[in-house]
């Protein structure tokens, strides 16, 4: 094997953990940042430090390789590995470390979280990086905590991009801002396509992204998914203004029955003092003032209002501007023109 277990005890007390026994090694965290979907490579970082401190790293690279089963180091062996084991699975988040039970080995943990994290899972942290960096803003905060924020958040992004001079490296890291920048912009409505982009192996280039959101405004124009909440609105809309109108006429005819109803009401209240009749006062008694004079008319002049008659009513309210001077129709005004039949002493 590539190394054995006599090598390792080169290592200062490999087997004691500070503060601690055999017994507790199995329930440590090894790490106070739990692994997520988000933050392999932080907590990554965290996990190799703790394990190289106590000469367990091997076990993760296999550098530490098992010896065979009827070796008599075999034993040591499985139990620095199912401890290493266990302090990893209990630096996880519950429904991450549920994934590992049943590994055989550190190294085949370590290697799995790797592929399943490190690399795409960057591209993802990386975007949510710049741009928490580009919201973020001091506000109300006090000004050390929000440049340890900032700084903080600089930091992590150096991990997943350092300082290279390698010119394709750079390339390709010009194309990826280009590309985020592109997604940043986009609403939530994209939030799949986003999606779907960011997880891609390999990331697309910056004129396929594009390509793609140009087919998906396509998709939708042809699918029109949207119509149908459209043309719900506008027919709500209209619905409720013709609910309103007929309600608005309801209340006019109400109010206008009300009207008629209350004139009637308040007419029979009236009596004459002088023929004890009701219906109209004193004032308008036709017994003590004499019936009015009307003006005899045909038929054809009682129902059509000339402009002679316009020309009266409106040179009384200071009216002109006729516009007409064919005979006109009744008039549902109440104007004083004779013939009209509204007045209060008409009993």
């Amino acid at each position: 094997m590539a190394d054995t277990l006599s090598n390792q005890t080169s290592c200062s007390s490999p087997n004691n953990l500070k503060g601690g026994n055999d017994q507790s090694h199995g329930t440590l965290k090894i790490t106070s940042i739990l692994l997520n979907h988000t933050n392999y490579l932080s907590w990554a970082k965290a996990a190799r430090l703790f394990l190289s401190g106590r000469c367990k790293v091997g076990y993760i690279t296999g550098r530490i390789s098992p010896p065979p089963k009827n070796d008599s180091n075999y034993e040591v062996w499985e139990s620095e590995n199912d401890m290493v084991m266990a302090w990893l699975m209990n630096s996880m988040e519950p429904h991450i470390s549920s994934l590992f039970l049943y590994k055989e080995t550190a190294k085949e943990i370590w290697d799995t979280l790797k592929e399943m994290y490190s690399e795409q899972n960057n591209l993802t942290r990386v975007y949510q990086l710049q741009l928490d960096i580009a919201n973020l803003t001091k506000d109300s905060k006090q000004t050390s905590l929000y440049l340890n924020k900032l700084r903080s958040l600089y930091d992590e992004l150096a991990q997943y991009r350092p300082a290279t001079a390698d010119a394709d490296i750079y390339q390709k890291r010009f194309e990826e801002d280009k590309i985020f920048k592109v997604l940043v912009g986009l609403g939530p409505d994209y939030e799949s396509l986003r999606s779907q982009i960011l997880m891609t192996t390999p990331l697309p280039n910056f004129n396929q992204v594009c390509q793609a959101i140009q087919r998906e405004d396509t998709r939708r124009k042809v699918m029109n998914p949207t119509s149908k909440t459209e043309l719900y609105e506008e027919n709500h809309e209209k619905m409720a203004c013709l609910a309103r109108f007929k309600s608005s006429t309801r209340k006019t005819d109400s109010q206008n029955q009300n009207d008629e109803s209350n004139f009637q009401r308040n007419r029979s209240r009236l009596k004459c003092t002088y023929c004890k009749k009701t219906g109209h006062r004193r004032e308008k008694c036709w017994e003590l003032v004499g019936k009015p004079v009307r003006e005899k008319m045909s038929p054809s002049q009682a129902d059509l209002v000339t402009k002679d008659d316009l020309e009266k009513f409106f040179q009384k309210f200071s009216k002109t501007n006729l516009v007409s001077s064919q005979p006109v129709g009744n008039s549902t005004e109440e104007c004083d023109i004779p013939g009209s039949g509204n007045e209060e002493g008409d009993w």
